[in-house]
């Protein structure tokens, strides 16, 4: 006999589960779908060696749209979030080992609280950052909200677009100008006007091009400085998988039914609309609306059977780039690391590029699709995020290694993946020397082995690439970015949706939204 639901939600991420919980509160019925075994995707703790674990293989997730997710009732399911933001360490340069690093975060009273001896760049700091939290509140509002409606807009979307350019006047004639100016701009260029200090440049611009695939020295990446230093704040206590394991929670207690362990083969289409879906096991399920949270080129091309695989959909769909740069390295050591240039044993993250020439260098690797000779790391101490990640005494490690591309010239063998492994552990070094003698333990997944393990079209930790072309109206396309698609019955709600990314759940929230007011 087959299952009937209100709605299948396709994807158990983040965004998945945001979405199956604001259904099912709704009083929707609503199963929620995944291949793999258990929910979260890449947020999900991963055991990699003997008693070792990390608590998903995300290190930021500062910027999950709360305000969306208040709703869902998280603190009911354990979740509560660090009383300060996460402070991250830059070492000293190579040609000065003996100098002390940087230790950058927001205080109570300012970010110049945390800049210690580089008190030289407090004024330029504090006129960058002055100017975004004059601008954070429109921000905000347009990543907390729909898109507008571009074609056929109605009079209240009218309304509210007036409003919004009404808010952008208020700013004033030279923060409105410097808004315009700033987006397209190179973060190299929009961060030497305010800073001099080459690892304060590297510490703001390297979290926040992580998505993307350019340099600092790319025009639009000072909007992706600016995107992320609007909505970043404090991290989840326990990080991705208590947070993942929250809505889990949420989306239970709403009724929410899960179906692990195997994906969708094919989403069933009839009259012109979609109906429900075909599971990989044979099993099939009748619903009435179809939510997925999984790319368009997998949603448009590979689930929906011919013609409408082929038509202007699949053309958009293939469009939508996820090119992964990124391959995690977890890590097994038999003692906790202490990075060069401190003595705070407390540190939880640390990036490896002290100038933005070296983030520019690893984004030369991807563009030639080479093996990385120099890449730069940012590496989090797990086990000081979750106690559950190590022994007692031990400790666990999650690095991201940037500049990787999904394939290089000659294919990632044996011997490619031991190059680029060497580079990493010459860069640990330099980071947190006689760490190396520590690792018991360790395992790499190449972009392309996070598109095998976790369905990640491209090996794309964020679902689709973080460049001013791929944002807002144009995520994923001008067509499909209000998570309604052409077809009746489906809807988008994934990273690949707004304001998706690393705005965790915003996506998810705000597509269930559209179910429920269609």
């Amino acid at each position: 006999m087959t299952k009937r639901y209100d709605a299948l939600v396709l994807g158990a991420g983040l965004e998945g589960l945001a979405a199956a919980a604001t259904l099912a509160q709704a009083g929707r019925a609503v199963a929620c779908i995944d291949a793999l075994e258990q929910p979260g995707g890449v947020c999900a703790r991963r055991t990699f060696h003997a008693d070792h674990s990390v608590p998903g293989l995300l290190h930021e997730l500062g910027a999950t749209r709360r305000a969306l997710c208040a709703g869902l009732d998280l603190a009911s399911a354990g979740l509560a979030w660090n009383e300060k933001e996460t402070a991250l360490w830059v070492p000293p340069p190579v040609e000065d080992p003996e100098a002390r690093g940087l230790r950058f975060a927001r205080g109570e009273d300012g970010w110049h609280a945390a800049l210690g001896s580089h008190a030289a760049d407090t004024d330029g700091l504090a006129r960058l950052f002055g100017f975004i939290e004059r601008v954070r509140s429109l921000a905000l509002e347009i990543l907390d909200e729909p898109v507008p409606e571009l074609f056929t807009p109605s009079k209240r979307e009218l309304f509210a677009l007036a409003q919004k350019a009404v808010r952008l006047r208020r700013l004033g004639d030279r923060d409105m100008l410097e808004l315009l100016r700033v987006i397209p701009s190179p973060a190299s260029d929009w961060l030497g006007e305010h800073i001099a200090h080459p690892g304060l440049r590297a510490v703001l611009a390297a979290p926040a091009l992580a998505g993307s695939v350019h340099g600092p020295r790319a025009p639009g990446t000072a909007g992706l400085v600016l995107l992320r230093a609007c909505t970043l704040e404090r991290e989840p206590v326990g990080g991705g998988a208590a947070l993942a394991g929250a809505l889990a929670d949420s989306a239970r207690r709403a009724g929410v039914e899960f179906l692990l362990g195997q994906g969708v083969r094919e989403l069933r289409v009839e009259a012109g609309s979609v109906r429900g879906a075909l599971l990989a096991g044979g099993e099939s399920l009748d619903a009435r609306t179809v939510v997925s949270t999984l790319d368009p080129a997998t949603t448009f091309v590979d689930l929906l059977p011919f013609p409408h695989s082929s038509d202007q959909l699949g053309r958009a769909a293939r469009q939508w780039r996820t090119r992964g740069g990124i391959a995690s390295l977890s890590l097994a050591c038999s003692s906790e690391p202490a990075f060069r240039g401190t003595d705070d044993v407390s540190l939880v993250r640390a990036i490896s590029a002290s100038q933005l020439d070296e983030l520019e260098l690893a984004a030369d690797a991807l563009k030639y699709s080479d093996v990385p000779s120099a890449p730069w790391l940012d590496v989090v101490v797990a086990s000081r995020i979750d106690p559950q990640a190590a022994p007692a005494g031990k400790a666990t490690l999650s690095v991201h290694i940037h500049g990787v591309p999904f394939d290089v010239q000659g294919g990632w063998t044996d011997a490619a993946r031991e190059t680029l492994l060497e580079s990493v552990w010459v860069g640990l070094e330099h980071l947190a020397p006689g760490l190396r003698s520590s690792v018991v333990g360790h395992e790499l997944l190449l972009p392309s082995d996070l598109a095998a393990n976790y369905g990640l079209r491209g090996g794309h930790l964020l679902g689709g690439e973080l460049n001013l072309d791929q944002l807002w109206i144009q995520r994923p396309s001008a067509a499909l970015a209000r998570y309604r698609t052409p077809l009746a019955g489906l809807f988008l709600a994934g990273s690949s949706s707004h304001p998706g990314g690393n705005l965790f759940g915003g996506a998810g929230v705000l597509g269930a939204r559209a179910v429920l007011s269609s």
